[in-house]
């Protein structure tokens, strides 16, 4: 086999090795993993929110693209653990999409403004709701 014979393969597996690590899962309905986000359930959000590379965030960093006016409804739509790696571990991405005004059907993240905990079993960054940014108003 030649150099670039040999190089091709090299980064063929190396690409797959990659591409494989990374996986994500629906967790809507797994008990296992602890939140009191639950999909279906609407929430109105308490005071005004960014949006922030697909979240929703309290905060207005330098690249923020607008703003989500208090009194939003958000539904959220799934739940789901995102493997990134034996690096990054596992993490809960709770996603919902806002009901209503001018973002009407836009799909964001919750977790910029959700509380934070470390799982043991199984092992992952989940998030519950944090009611100083949203108020649940339906199951």
């Amino acid at each position: 086999m030649d150099t670039h014979s040999t190089i091709l393969s090299l980064l063929c597996v190396v690409t797959l090795g990659v591409a494989g690590c990374a996986s994500v899962t629906d967790i809507s309905h797994d008990k296992r993993y602890a939140t009191d986000y639950a999909v279906g359930d609407v929430y109105r959000t308490r005071q005004p929110l960014y949006f922030w590379a697909g979240a929703l965030t309290q905060k207005h960093f330098y690249d923020v693209t607008d703003t989500l006016e208090a009194g939003s409804k958000v539904r959220i739509t799934k739940i789901e653990a995102d493997y990134g790696g034996p690096e990054m571990g596992t993490r809960m991405v709770v996603t919902g999409c806002i009901i209503g005004g001018k973002h009407d059907g836009q799909q964001v993240e919750l977790w910029p403004i959700s509380r934070f905990q470390i799982q043991r079993h199984p092992s992952c960054a989940v998030y519950f709701v944090d009611t100083n940014f949203v108020e649940r108003v339906s199951p």
